[in-house]
């Protein structure tokens, strides 16, 4: 679902006048799923750099993903360094986020909840308005159902059970 956030409101200026005022939009991608485990198994499945491929993009988990000693996550395939993100909030076991790497424009927070004895995953990826327009739109359709696929994906990792979207996000 994307969230629209902020306001277009008047205001008034120095002299008395009304002003139209323009507050850009955020809009956010947010997903969420319980999944039957314990909120520790979530984390790790969440936040080991050795899991994360797993469930994220099954069919690349051989390609490595490492993490840095200033958050920031790299992704190995052959002769190429891809640095996708940066941890920048680490709150364990519940709360993190994430921004892209290089620009980091776009933001993905990630919380987890113990819910009736399971684990309550929420992610939501933000900084959506920064981008143009057409990019935006390709964003809102692709990372919505990615993001869909990527929960199931991992509720499946986490639970030993074979992941539906082997493609991943």
């Amino acid at each position: 679902m994307m969230m629209p956030r902020g306001l277009c409101a008047d205001r008034v200026n120095g002299r008395g006048q009304a002003v139209k005022q323009a507050v850009i939009r955020e809009q956010v991608i947010e997903r969420n799923i319980w999944i039957d485990r314990p909120r520790e198994r979530v984390w790790a499945a969440v936040t080991d750099p050795g899991q994360i491929m797993h469930w994220f993009a099954p069919d690349t988990a051989a390609v490595p993903v490492r993490q840095d000693e200033n958050g920031k996550l790299t992704v190995y395939a052959g002769d190429m360094a891809i640095d996708i993100a940066v941890i920048e909030v680490c709150e364990p076991p519940r709360y993190f986020t994430t921004r892209s790497l290089p620009d980091r424009v776009l933001t993905t927070r990630y919380w987890l909840d113990e819910v009736r004895g399971g684990t309550q995953v929420t992610v939501r990826m933000g900084g959506l308005e920064a981008l143009p327009p057409e990019v935006r739109q390709q964003h809102l359709e692709v990372d919505t159902v990615g993001w869909e696929q990527a929960l199931k994906n991992l509720e499946a990792y986490v639970c030993g059970l074979p992941v539906p979207f082997p493609q991943g996000f």
